[in-house]
């Protein structure tokens, strides 16, 4: 939970306690949920009220979501766990990892033309962070590397671009 949300709803009173370690990486089913200040990202996202059961969530598509998953940094460090997974257990060749990466996200392989946009996307991430060294100590911040930090961050940007599409939020 922000803590500007506690905050707001609770005024001075110490609301939310985030965890840490371990601890802090369990499954989202175990977030308090109080209906005078839900956890945002759920709201936007659609729960359901919590006060009445339900047979089927409704599910929309806003600029909330999308500005929820490029911000929010619990999706930060998911897409910082994704890269180092990557990294970790795929081979060392850009195409391999790529197809890593997408199977991990979207239980498929990429298409022609998806690889060749990706590539160029990847191409331009590593030449940005490449100019900006204070964006790549600030993105692999926290992580224990065993690779080049340019690496990590951009394949980092990588896994947050392969989380906001369509394909990865949404459930058919």
């Amino acid at each position: 939970q922000p803590q500007w949300v506690s905050q707001l709803t609770y005024g001075k009173s110490d609301g939310w306690e985030e965890s840490l370690g371990q601890d802090r990486y369990r499954r989202g089913l175990y977030v308090l949920f109080k209906r005078s200040a839900p956890y945002p990202q759920m709201i936007n996202f659609d729960a359901p009220d919590a006060s009445i059961s339900v047979c089927r969530r409704e599910r929309t598509n806003t600029p909330l979501q999308a500005l929820n998953l490029l911000n929010d940094p619990v999706f930060m460090e998911s897409a910082r766990s994704l890269a180092l997974r990557t990294l970790t257990e795929s081979s060392p060749t850009w195409s391999e990892r790529l197809d890593h990466v997408y199977r991990l996200c979207l239980a498929r392989v990429p298409s022609h033309d998806e690889r060749k946009r990706f590539r160029d996307f990847f191409v331009r991430q590593k030449d940005i962070l490449q100019q900006e060294p204070d964006s790549v100590q600030k993105i692999t911040s926290g992580t224990t590397l065993d690779f080049e930090p340019l690496l990590v961050a951009t394949w980092t940007m990588a896994g947050r671009a392969i989380m906001n599409l369509d394909e990865f939020i949404t459930r058919e």
